[in-house]
């Protein structure tokens, strides 16, 4: 049985991924078919192949927009 820790966690990761979908769609994302990080076939509506994908290509989205350092 989850405890308070695993709820909150579950809650925390489902408040990121929908600011993260708000973020990319916002950003511009068109489905086109594949993984925008791997290039894998994704699914009908789907940007990214897994969570780790879409982690990823966040990251590198938020490094170039901060620029070089």
């Amino acid at each position: 049985m989850p405890d308070e820790a695993d709820l909150g966690n579950d809650q925390a990761e489902k408040a990121l991924a929908a600011s993260l979908k708000a973020q990319l769609g916002r950003a511009g994302l068109v489905y086109k078919g594949r993984c925008y990080y791997c290039d894998t076939p994704t699914p009908q509506g789907q940007n990214f192949c897994d969570v780790d994908c879409r982690d990823d290509f966040e990251r590198l989205e938020w490094a170039r927009k901060m620029g070089p350092v």
